[in-house]
């Protein structure tokens, strides 16, 4: 059967697709978030087509809460930040949702739970599309074998893949649909000449611009396209002379696809062109290239490491001279620069670097240059696929950690990312490593007790109305640090190499859901009166009642016990200062008693 390979990978893929939505439940996510990225894109649907309140859409949103918030209220007005483009696709699935609402004994509101789970489906549906198109233009170039690993390692072992079943539904999949479909009309213009194709081209440019509005850079994959010298250049030049009016009618089309977002901005804020994203803006003068591709703290490679081949296949696409050479060097330079000067260059709250995502239909072809090479070899095939399997076990594996929140790309540190791969479950110890970023001692020897405090002394925050034991704790308010205990390596006798366990027993008043406003317990290594040499910290909050270890796991009013090591650097100085305190910048008050430092070996 001809494509046998690549249809059964395109197969493979729906399957995986569908059994890991159906276990993971992103819908579940998307019905109960407050807010967010995925609603903000969605609203448009249910604000224009049943509570017709685009200008506010308070309607909207006093529905949507009534499902996931009932204690929060909507404002009276609420401005959608968010480009309308990701709506343009889900209509379909939104349609079918309010047709079937009423019939499967939901309501027909926009929120019930038919809703979310067909916009979860959609993202499903479109990402799968956009790599049936790969599948379609790499048959071109690659053998079907080549082309089916290629579907495989883009579809299974990257980051589309928590954006498809993960995190449905983001931005990101609708985009590396259009992607795909935009490179292959690109091909197939200019092996036609035809006008229709630029008028899709237009459209598509359009929609990607509409979806992510600083894409419109996207145009110059089909103006790039089959460049290869002067004479091609000149050529091209000719050619877009001779017919400008398709120039003209890809123009019109293009912004007529704005025209929705254009007629929002309008009615919303009354004006035609607004930038909606007000403070959060790019910083072109400080791109963060490095960290965006390579920092464990949610850069691309190391959450997308079967993408490494797709840069390695850059050298063989040029050299075997491929049509898409030029688009491919020109669209990636550009598309890294923009996407990581942007203000939140690691892109909170996913897996990875999210926008290479739309990068992928133009990297599925070196990536199938590199994989074309590899297979020439019985040995760097094997070496190759284990790979693939093993980058593919990663990617589902921490997707699965993601969803059972005990793993946090954004978060996420090397030594973290050892302890808990592959694991389902975590202990105490291995979870705190997310914090501490420092190996907690596998075999630990009490030598000696440094402090041992309850804290019953006249200090700032002493709280006689709750305590642990004694008579009062020390509740420590917004913006203040309370220092614990202080000493010298000469005064406690310290050595290079031994560990010190600090602990406290802790209660939070009140509820944050915000990890950016958890206080720290910390332990700090200072050279006296200088900069200090060694920092570890270790969130209070989340560790207090959670058996599971989850990271956005909160209990109040209810103490907990909290500890952490840290190993004495091995050039530390007998001047040089121990410091353990509690840090609190935001968030409701935190409550500490109990208070010990202790000294370790590990044997």
């Amino acid at each position: 059967m001809k494509n046998l390979k690549s249809n059964l990978a395109l197969l493979l893929v729906a399957i995986v697709y569908l059994i890991a939505m159906y276990g993971l439940k992103p819908y579940q996510k998307f019905y109960y978030a407050d807010g967010g990225d995925a609603m903000g894109y969605y609203t448009y649907l249910p604000s224009a087509f049943i509570y017709h309140d685009l200008d506010s859409q308070h309607r909207t949103w006093t529905v949507k809460y009534s499902h996931s918030s009932p204690w929060q209220h909507a404002e009276v007005k609420y401005f959608n930040k968010y480009f309308a483009g990701v709506a343009v696709l889900q209509a379909p699935f939104f349609f079918l949702a309010h047709l079937l609402a009423k019939p499967f004994g939901q309501p027909a509101d926009g929120f019930s739970m038919i809703y979310m789970v067909l916009g979860s489906f959609s993202c499903i549906f479109w990402a799968w599309m956009g790599l049936c198109l790969i599948s379609i233009f790499l048959r071109r170039y690659f053998s079907d074998g080549v082309t089916a690993l290629v579907i495989v390692s883009i579809g299974l072992a990257t980051n589309l893949y928590f954006l498809v079943v993960g995190q449905a539904p983001m931005s990101h999949a609708y985009l590396f649909f259009w992607y795909a479909l935009l490179v292959y009309v690109s091909i197939k213009f200019y092996e036609t000449e035809r006008s229709s194709y630029v008028i899709l081209i237009g459209f598509i440019c359009g929609m990607i611009t509409l979806t992510r509005f600083n894409e419109l850079y996207c145009v110059l994959i089909p103006l790039l396209w089959g460049l290869a010298d002067v004479a091609s250049i000149r050529e091209r030049v000719a050619l877009l002379k001779k017919n400008w009016l398709w120039l003209i009618g890809a123009a019109v089309t293009g912004a007529v696809c704005l025209l929705p977002q254009i007629i929002y901005w309008k009615i919303s804020v009354g004006h035609y062109l607004y930038y909606s994203y007000t403070d959060e803006k790019f910083d072109f003068l400080h791109p963060h290239i490095w960290e965006g591709l390579t920092s464990i703290g949610n850069g691309w490679l190391p959450y997308s490491p079967i993408m490494i081949f797709s840069l390695i296949g850059f050298l063989p696409t040029f050299r075997q001279r491929h049509a898409g050479r030029i688009p491919l060097l020109v669209y990636f330079v550009v598309h890294v620069y923009v996407i990581y000067s942007w203000w939140c260059f690691f892109y909170m709250g996913s897996y990875g670097s999210r926008p290479m995502t739309e990068a992928y239909p133009l990297l599925s072809i070196p990536l199938a240059y590199s994989i074309q090479w590899l297979l020439r070899s019985w040995r760097r095939a094997a070496v190759f696929i284990l790979f693939l399997g093993l980058c593919t076990f990663q990617v589902m594996m921490q997707t699965y950690q993601m969803a059972e929140d005990i793993f946090n790309s954004e978060f996420n540190n090397w030594y973290f990312n050892v302890v808990s791969f592959g694991k389902t479950k975590l202990t105490y110890e291995e979870s705190i490593v997310l914090d501490t970023k420092e190996f907690q001692p596998s075999h630990p020897v009490y030598l000696k007790t440094l402090l041992s405090d309850s804290l019953e002394d006249s200090r700032p925050g002493a709280d006689s109305t709750v305590a642990y034991s004694g008579h009062q704790s020390v509740c420590i308010a917004k913006d203040s640090t309370v220092l614990l205990f202080k000493t010298t390596a000469r005064e406690a006798g310290l050595k290079g190499g031994q560990w010190i366990k600090a602990s406290v027993m802790t209660l939070a008043k009140d509820y944050t859901n915000n990890n950016w406003h958890k206080s720290p317990l910390v332990m700090m290594f200072s050279e006296k009166g200088h900069r200090k040499s060694k920092w570890r910290i270790l969130a209070l909050q989340n560790k207090i009642d959670n058996p599971e270890h989850k990271i956005w796991h909160f209990t109040v009013n209810k103490w907990g016990y909290v500890y952490f090591y840290s190993q004495v650097p091995q050039d530390m100085e007998p001047d040089d200062e121990l410091l353990v305190y509690v840090e609190h910048k935001n968030g409701p008050d935190i409550c500490v008693d109990d208070v010990k430092v202790e000294v370790y070996e590990n044997k």
